[in-house]
């Protein structure tokens, strides 16, 4: 018996000093480029770019580009963003604007990541407490043109109300999509919270929507306050117009979505 095990365990460890050493490869020089077609004379196609040998996935180098992939997410930079925008938003966003932009992520990227998340756990979660996942889908769609919406709303009507800051339609946008990644970022936590809730006393959607405007609406006056520099009263004012208005807008969006993807207009 320890034998045999043995033997399994030195088969084993041949198989995996066989993976390790690199395959030889045939010189690709002559074949046509696997993306365009056109004939290699290079490590690289002269007329694409693309690498002139490129390996079929295997389990082993698949796995390596999904590290490679995970590696290149900007983690540090991502948690210190997130910090900055929950703790001084509008310090920070000034002076990202104004060039003070090492040790921090750009609004795009981190848009982009906590849209992933956000997605991510609506896929995951919603499916659980609803019957079937037709209703999570349309939902989780009718999520994602919302927070689109949303960037083009603040980033046109900041530049409208808040002419006296100086920034730009670009930078209004950038403090838009600043802002939005905040509220996903808050969403998140927040739909994460409520599993116990909806374990207990099941599908608590409509709640779970009016609970996280609370967060968002108190964030969105605190972000507006501290980027624009403006009087509190004059802050509360213009930004409780464009509250309404905004709210005008998800409502037609919302309908629209429930049109399109058979939704209820009140599941986000």
């Amino acid at each position: 018996m320890a034998n045999k095990l043995k033997r399994s365990l030195r088969e084993a460890t041949e198989k995996i000093k066989d993976l390790r050493k690199p395959k030889e490869v045939p010189d690709p020089v002559g074949d046509p480029c696997l993306n365009c077609g056109n004939e290699l004379v290079g490590d690289f196609c002269h007329s694409c770019g693309q690498a002139a040998v490129v390996q079929r996935y295997a389990p082993g180098n698949f796995a390596k580009e999904i590290y490679q992939t995970l590696r290149s997410i900007d983690l540090t930079t991502s948690i210190g963003t997130g910090w900055k925008l929950v703790t001084e938003p509008g310090t920070f966003v000034r002076n990202y604007l104004a060039g003070q932009r090492v040790g921090f992520i750009n609004p795009v990227k981190f848009f982009f990541y906590t849209f992933l998340i956000e997605v991510s756990a609506q896929t995951i979660l919603d499916p659980i407490f609803n019957q079937g996942t037709s209703a999570a889908t349309a939902t989780s769609r009718t999520m994602q043109i919302i927070d689109l919406v949303s960037l083009i709303f603040w980033g046109l009507l900041w530049r409208v109300f808040y002419r006296k800051s100086g920034f730009n339609i670009a930078e209004s946008a950038a403090a838009a999509i600043y802002y939005q990644s905040a509220i996903n970022f808050f969403e998140t936590l927040l739909l994460i919270a409520v599993v116990p809730i909806r374990f207990l006393f099941g599908d608590v959607q409509y709640a779970f929507g009016a609970i996280e405007i609370i967060p968002s609406l108190i964030y969105a006056y605190y972000f507006v306050y501290k980027l624009f520099q403006e009087s509190l009263w004059l802050t509360i004012i213009k930004q409780t117009i464009l509250t309404m208005l905004f709210f005008i807008v998800i409502v037609f969006v919302a309908i629209l979505a429930g049109l399109l993807f058979g939704v209820d207009p009140a599941a986000k």
